[in-house]
């Protein structure tokens, strides 16, 4: 019984490492995505003005 209570408890903790390690990665991915997406957004932004500008000149 003590090894089957260690076995448990064993694998608890390797599921509670596994969980934490999963959330970790995904929040470092989403905040990779979101600092791409600003990007994105901001230069898709300044080239709407870039060729706002043109069409307005010509």
């Amino acid at each position: 019984m003590d090894m089957y209570g260690h076995f448990i408890w064993s694998a608890y903790g390797a599921t509670a490492i596994l969980l934490v390690t999963l959330l970790a990665y995904s929040l470092f991915r989403y905040r990779i995505a979101q600092r791409q997406l600003g990007e994105l957004v901001k230069n898709n932004r300044e080239q709407g003005k870039k060729t706002f500008k043109v069409e307005k000149d010509s």
